[in-house]
């Protein structure tokens, strides 16, 4: 896979129905340059992780995914984005809280892309 111009970071937990629909429209978006997604689980106990991993065997290469195993939930969600920004992803812009309010649209990529050029 190439460096990929656009980073899509979210934290998780314990929501793998509601964030798998967004996962499905992450991946399939209609984009013509190469992407990753991010995804930094904050010690989610439901059925979180074969979830993320179902959709890392489809889509190979997409999706990282980081289980952070001492969560708590006030205190490392920014530390879990500080830590995504900095050390994880290998674009230059980034598409952050990936879950909260996703465009249904598979060209929201070429549309947030598209602005911050």
């Amino acid at each position: 896979m190439r460096q990929p111009v656009l980073s899509i970071i979210g934290t998780i937990y314990n929501q793998a129905k509601l964030a798998e629909r967004t996962l499905d429209i992450w991946c399939r978006q209609d984009f013509d340059l190469p992407y990753e997604i991010i995804i930094l689980d904050d010690g989610s106990t439901d059925e979180t992780r074969e979830m993320v991993r179902n959709f890392q065997d489809r889509y190979r290469g997409l999706i990282r995914y980081f289980f952070f195993d001492e969560p708590d939930h006030i205190r490392n969600c920014t530390l879990l984005f500080n830590t995504a920004v900095r050390r994880l992803m290998r674009s230059e812009i980034a598409v952050i809280q990936w879950y909260d309010r996703i465009p249904s649209t598979l060209k929201a990529l070429r549309y947030l892309y598209g602005h911050h050029l």
